[in-house]
């Protein structure tokens, strides 16, 4: 069994990233992926999808990239079914086991590309996966999932640098924490992804970072704020600057949330508070601590600690 993968909002830095496991990233010619999908997998409206829907014409949609990125795996261990196809409860069995077949394998990719969200900004998802066979040069398709969730189109490019550092953070950083606190901050940030709006996009992040540094101890918006500055600014110039920014951005949260007025959320705004709550996540979740001992470290910690 083959299994092919659609990439979206990347361009060919994404070339650079071992995703592991034995999945191999691959370059593609639009106009021969289309075909395949077309005329192979008989897949209807490829072409709007390909501008919109898939995110594969970022920064310009009206002009659209000579190549697609697809991520590539031959799978010996496919389950195979040998029973009689009059037996529906056999088959039935078998259906369920080949779903949580695939459910792992997409599980694992959607994992390496959640570590890749949170390593730099970029919209990176998986846009169309399809699980095929080829025979007598044949491409045969057993199943396929496309996800046409509205989002922002934001490219996701890497320097040679950065791909580097990404591959090490792919290979052995974890995201997920026995902490409560740390997953429900890391599933406001991801949710982030998937939301159409950039206000509400804006309150998903926000709350990412209330979950992650407020105690209820104290009040709100300087202890987010002077959590931040403590945890990521490396130097006290750079934690008084974020200490500055947060407090702002939560103003216009304020703002949002009593009034409903949606014209102070920017995009900048959306955009630089991402990159803080990414920072401030990567931290707490090397330090990975319960919430009353991070906020115990954070009270005690002066700015420009965080290195």
């Amino acid at each position: 069994m083959e299994f092919l993968a659609l990439i979206g909002n990347v361009n060919d830095s994404i070339l650079k990233i071992e995703f592991g496991d034995g999945f191999h990233i691959e370059e593609m010619d639009m106009n021969e992926f289309a075909a395949i999908c077309e005329e192979e997998f008989g897949l209807a409206d490829v072409w709007p999808k390909l501008d919109y829907d898939w995110e594969c014409c970022t920064g310009d949609r009206f002009l659209r990239p000579d190549n697609v990125y697809v991520i590539k795996k031959t799978r010996t261990d496919y389950p195979e079914y040998t029973g009689s196809s009059e037996d529906l409860d056999s088959k039935s069995d078998f259906w369920r086991i080949e779903h949580a077949y695939q459910d792992k394998l997409i599980s694992y990719l959607e994992g390496q590309l959640r570590k890749l969200r949170l390593y730099k900004e970029g919209s990176i998802r998986l846009s169309l996966e399809i699980f095929y066979r080829i025979e007598k040069s044949h491409w045969e398709m057993d199943s396929s999932r496309e996800s046409i969730l509205a989002c922002e189109n934001r490219l996701f490019s890497l320097t040679e640098e950065e791909a580097l550092q990404a591959n090490k953070f792919l290979s052995k950083d974890n995201i997920e924490s026995k902490h409560k606190y740390l997953k429900f901050a890391v599933e406001n940030f991801e949710q982030s992804y998937s939301i159409a709006h950039q206000e509400l996009e804006f309150l998903s992040l926000m709350i990412s970072l209330e979950a992650l540094l407020n105690d209820a101890n104290s009040e709100l918006r300087f202890r987010v704020s002077r959590g931040c500055a403590v945890l990521i600014g490396k130097t006290p110039s750079e934690s008084k600057q974020i200490f500055k920014q947060v407090k702002e951005l939560y103003d216009k949260r304020s703002i949002l949330v009593h009034t409903g007025d949606k014209s102070k959320i920017k995009e900048i705004d959306v955009l630089n508070l991402k990159e803080i709550v990414r920072q401030a996540l990567k931290k707490a979740l090397f330090l990975n601590l319960p919430k009353a001992e991070l906020s115990m470290a954070l009270m005690e910690s002066a700015f420009g600690s965080a290195k």
